[in-house]
């Protein structure tokens, strides 16, 4: 055989090569390489979007597109936010009543309906702590209404809350109710942790506060309230009811705080009813009390109980909604009066004595 003779079996070989050739660089060949590597990039599509799915239901979305986008700093940031917390009212007792397995199905449910305000006004949910929520606006992503977008998400989160607990009652669960307490501050926004373990979190105390004014919600009966910070970032959305001045537990100044009826404007009427049956505390009427009698006995004041002045006179004043007044007499001391319905309870005050009632 020469030196350029070729087999039979390599000649065929060969003519399959070049019709392979021809093949591969027609418009049909060229198709099906299109076909497979757009499957082998969708399959990669598929495979990120799950990842990214799975990846998000255990951090913010926000933070994870940080993290893709390669602009997540180490560090923190310092920013003025919105923040709230939520509660279960009387969690414990629903607890109790529960098997652990449906009361995590119950809790996954209902955080499903009061959640889904916080996505809508583009906040973010910091954190769950049992029963209860952390929620942030203006943080990860500042925006300048994170106050007004927090308030009008908290009346959609109570609204979703009532809804939750009737459809729960209808089914012989027990009913639900939260409280929410909300404040506007500055923050440091960043990633806070070990080498190990970090969170991208919030350090602020303006927190603190919104966790301290959510613990008055059992106290004085109502489901929103708002530091004065708050208040006066998104007064254009909202109707609030009379304010209370109160010294948050842990703080030494007193913080003002706002109980929310609604958006501005458009309070249901079962809510303005609410709000004017609502009833005060002893102990915050007997601190009110107290405040007016020191001021009324300063000299020199048009309370002052000299016989020159017209404070030998008590002084009806109203604190609240409803019926709830206090009567201010600088010369014997402070006498609070609350009208339930019929009978009336009164108060001695100052004195250390408890509650008597007539």
């Amino acid at each position: 055989m020469g030196l350029h003779q070729m087999s039979a079996p390599a000649v065929a070989h060969e003519a399959r090569a070049s019709r392979f050739g021809q093949w591969l660089f027609s418009p049909l060949g060229l198709f099906r390489r299109q076909t497979v590597a757009f499957n082998e990039m969708a399959g990669s599509s598929r495979e990120q979007e799950r990842s990214r799915v799975a990846i998000e239901k255990y951090m913010s979305p926000k933070v994870y597109q940080l993290i893709q986008n390669g602009q997540l700093k180490l560090g923190g940031e310092s920013r003025e936010i919105t923040v709230f917390k939520t509660d279960i009212r009387d969690f414990t007792g629903i607890s109790e009543r529960m098997e652990p397995q449906r009361l995590v199905a119950f809790l996954n449910r209902y955080f499903e309906r009061v959640v889904a305000p916080v996505a809508k006004y583009d906040g973010e949910v910091d954190k769950y702590m049992g029963d209860a929520i952390l929620a942030k606006f203006g943080a990860t992503e500042w925006y300048p209404d994170h106050a007004r977008r927090a308030v009008l998400a908290m009346i959609e989160m109570i609204e979703a809350c009532e809804e939750f607990s009737q459809e729960a009652e209808a089914e012989g669960l027990p009913p639900i109710r939260m409280g929410i307490g909300a404040n506007s501050g500055p923050a440091v926004v960043g990633n806070i942790g070990s080498p190990a373990r970090m969170e991208y979190t919030i350090i602020s105390s303006a927190v603190n506060t919104a966790q301290r004014i959510e613990e008055l919600c059992k106290e004085f009966g109502w489901d929103i309230l708002i530091s004065r910070e708050t208040y006066e970032r998104a007064k254009d959305v909202v109707e609030v009811g009379t304010p209370w001045d109160i010294q948050l537990r842990g703080h030494s100044a007193t913080t003002t705080v706002y109980p929310v009826l609604g958006r501005a404007g458009q309070v249901p009427i079962h809510r303005l009813r609410a709000y004017g049956a609502l009833r005060l505390p002893a102990w915050y009427l007997r601190r009110v009390a107290e405040r007016a009698t020191q001021v009324a006995a300063i000299p020199g004041t048009r309370a002052d109980a000299s016989p020159q002045s017209e404070s030998r006179v008590p002084k009806l004043v109203t604190v609240g909604p409803g019926p709830t007044k206090i009567l201010v007499a600088p010369t014997t001391g402070s006498l609070l009066k609350r009208d339930r319905s019929a009978s009336w309870m009164t108060y001695r005050l100052g004195r250390g004595k408890s509650p008597a009632r007539s």
